[in-house]
């Protein structure tokens, strides 16, 4: 014997927010309501990237490091796999001119 479903579907709730049961109940399709969730999901995950994308920029703007004037001596570090063994980890170079990154 194998089982049959009655009624498939989610309750809708009410206007006062309480869930109806029984057969009273409205009742939204598995496919209606699978494509509200969706839909609903798209919405909640743009906001989220928009926020991520906002402390992101910020985190960012706290850490950049402020221009260096004319003249100043700077410690650039050099990239393990640019080095040989003796090398030593970081170069001080002194700043010469300044260009604008686009």
């Amino acid at each position: 014997m194998s089982k049959v479903r009655v009624i498939s579907g989610h309750s809708i709730k009410e206007d006062d927010g309480n869930d109806v049961e029984g057969y009273g109940a409205s009742i939204l399709c598995i496919n209606s309501f699978n494509i509200e969730n969706v839909v609903k999901n798209k919405i909640e995950s743009k906001s989220n990237l928009e926020i991520q994308v906002q402390k992101t920029k910020w985190e960012y703007d706290k850490n950049s490091t402020p221009l260096m004037p004319l003249g100043a001596t700077v410690r650039v570090p050099i990239p393990d796999v640019e080095k040989g063994r003796g090398d030593s980890r970081n170069l001080l170079v002194i700043v010469l001119s300044m260009t604008k990154e686009s």
